[in-house]
């Protein structure tokens, strides 16, 4: 069995993450009776990428007609799976819900992309969702679904990043004898991250960190001085091993207006810290009352009022990691995958 997963570039995005967690332990776990690359399509490195001795650049994508299975992950590799990987195994994984992450990003050019995309992925022979409510969606547009849940390697969070400390102290010299929420993505519009400035700007007990790089990084910036709030907020840009650094946090705050998962909250719950994520269907389908505190998006009364909850009910955190470690733990996420594999080479 061959298969060659395609990625768009190395950077440290969610989807990334998975894809090469999927790569690697694969190659582990399996025999050596099958062969797995990874491709990706952008040569461009920074700080924020991997660094991987036997990942390709893809050059030349007719090479992909010599595997069994071509496994892609996202619009640009989806695209170059259906035009170069005629008579084999098509697998994509589906890591949002395309149409609304479109239309939020590009307005209407984002809607006409979703449509071409969707109309692509029909003659792909399995799409792998990440939550249950995105397998309903896409069955009922033809799509060939399976969930797959998202998994962390958790041993991994025990290991403080270079940095820790010197934030660590940052937070403590500006920021003595407040609350600190924070939140740790890359920084787009549909993370509704401004929701935590307008917190920060309404409410003096708080303090906020906010881990990451983005689009929306200095339009954010721009809107807590607007607020009069950018003194009360850390803006570290992008940080390696950013979801360590949860546990400097008294609470985070995941405030997404839509997410194809929220990988973010499993690595903060892996640092046991407490979670106040934004009432959107798919973070209530993986999590309760009893593990989270949600809040109504855009009322910040709510926000205010979950995270004072979530600091008193600290039982909450240790119920959280009890279903994490379970639910979405790595191994878990590797066997399916590696499943998913086996199944379709067999029906070939």
């Amino acid at each position: 069995m061959k298969i060659a997963i395609v990625v768009p570039s190395l950077k440290k995005t969610a989807p990334v993450n998975i894809a090469v967690s999927v790569y690697e332990k694969s190659k582990i776990q399996n025999n050596k009776k099958t062969k797995i690359d990874l491709y990706y399509l952008d040569s461009e490195k920074t700080e924020n990428c991997y660094d991987i001795d036997n990942a390709i650049h893809l050059k030349n994508k007719k090479v992909l007609r010599k595997y069994d299975i071509v496994h892609s992950h996202g619009l640009r590799p989806d695209i170059i799976n259906f035009i170069y990987s005629k008579e084999r195994i098509r697998i994509t994984t589906i890591h949002s819900f395309i149409e609304k992450d479109l239309f939020l990003r590009y307005g209407i050019k984002g809607r006409i992309i979703a449509k071409i995309w969707l109309f692509i992925l029909k003659y792909f022979s399995i799409c792998i969702t990440i939550n249950n409510i995105a397998n309903n969606f896409y069955s009922q547009k033809n799509l060939n679904c399976c969930t797959i849940y998202n998994g962390i390697e958790f041993d991994k969070f025990d290991v403080l990043p270079n940095k820790y400390d010197k934030l660590k102290s940052e937070i403590k010299d500006k920021f003595s004898n407040k609350i600190i929420i924070g939140s740790i993505s890359h920084l787009e519009k549909i993370k509704g991250l401004y929701q935590l400035i307008k917190l920060v700007s309404e409410y003096d007990c708080y303090r906020a960190v906010i881990i990451g790089s983005g689009s929306q990084e200095n339009d954010l910036i721009k809107y807590a001085k607007k607020l009069r709030a950018y003194d009360k907020i850390i803006f570290t840009g992008y940080l390696e091993h950013g979801s360590n650094y949860s546990s400097l946090f008294d609470v985070y705050i995941q405030p997404s207006l839509n997410e194809g998962f929220g990988l973010s909250i499993i690595e903060a719950i892996a640092k046991k810290v407490s979670i106040v994520c934004s009432d959107i269907p798919i973070f209530k389908e993986l999590f309760s009352d009893d593990e989270v505190t949600f809040f109504e998006l855009h009322n910040i009364s709510s926000l205010h009022r979950a995270v004072q909850i979530s600091l008193k009910n600290t039982e909450k955190k240790e119920k959280a990691y009890s279903l994490a470690t379970n639910k979405f733990n790595q191994d878990h996420m590797i066997k399916s995958y590696i499943n998913i594999y086996e199944k379709n080479t067999n029906r070939k």
